[in-house]
């Protein structure tokens, strides 16, 4: 597979990091938002139904935990993931990295990037 495939070894590492940092989110009571893709097209493994919809139990929220369904490649486009970052009092993308060190694109090597990018405005 090319680079941006995944594989054998690289999805239970990404579970297992995923796994940390919402351990040590939940210890510091720091606030977590659960993003969930949800492909509007049939035959993509996203979608409702298909093998790649279904979170990892050990990455899935507990109660209180919010989940945001978005349905394109951002997850601010037709949520209210700005609103809900503000409410916990996260106003900028520097924010977010400096106190929280947790944004992460789980579909692409540069999502982390473009959406602190997006956060921010730019």
């Amino acid at each position: 597979m090319g680079s941006r495939g995944a594989n054998e070894e690289t999805i239970p590492r990404a579970v297992a990091r995923i796994v940390d940092l919402l351990g040590a989110f939940r210890i510091r009571g720091a606030p977590i938002f659960h993003i969930r893709h949800e492909s509007m097209r049939p035959n993509s493994s996203f979608a409702p139904g298909a093998t790649g919809y279904p979170v990892k139990d050990e990455a899935r929220e507990i109660e209180g935990e919010p989940v945001i369904v978005k349905q394109v490649n951002s997850a601010f486009i037709g949520t209210d993931l700005e609103a809900r970052l503000r409410a916990a009092g996260i106003k900028t993308a520097r924010h977010l990295r400096r106190d929280h060190k947790s944004l992460r694109g789980d579909n692409d090597p540069n999502g982390r990037q473009s959406r602190v990018r997006r956060a921010a405005g730019a």
